[in-house]
């Protein structure tokens, strides 16, 4: 029954993907594309954030799509030291917030 439900899912959100997986190519080819891009500037990977990127399989799906490593972020990493501090937010959930850390952190910048 969960491999039925987890194939309806997928046929709802396939032409969302697909459109999301096009538009961020667009912009990939732009860049990789652009006179001013000098050699290595080339984009290397993709980070992840916001609260949908908790969808299972969501950064695979963009590395297999578009052959670029993708990764969920990892948001409180300019924050603090996670050795010395541990959020009362998890990881699930800070991807969320990873707008508001950042503008939160821009003063330190």
């Amino acid at each position: 029954m969960r491999a039925v439900e987890d194939a309806q899912v997928f046929e709802a959100i396939a032409p969302v993907m697909f459109d999301i997986t096009n538009q961020i190519q667009t912009r990939i080819q732009y860049w990789n594309n652009k006179e001013s891009s000098a050699v290595g500037r080339q984009i290397e990977s993709i980070i992840l954030c916001g609260g949908s990127v908790n969808m299972k399989g969501l950064p695979a799906y963009f590395t297999e799509m578009l052959g670029i490593e993708s990764k969920r972020a990892e948001v409180w990493q300019n924050a603090f030291s996670l050795d010395a501090h541990v959020p009362s937010i998890n990881r699930r959930y800070s991807y969320g917030y990873a707008t508001a850390i950042g503008l939160a952190l821009a003063p330190f910048t």
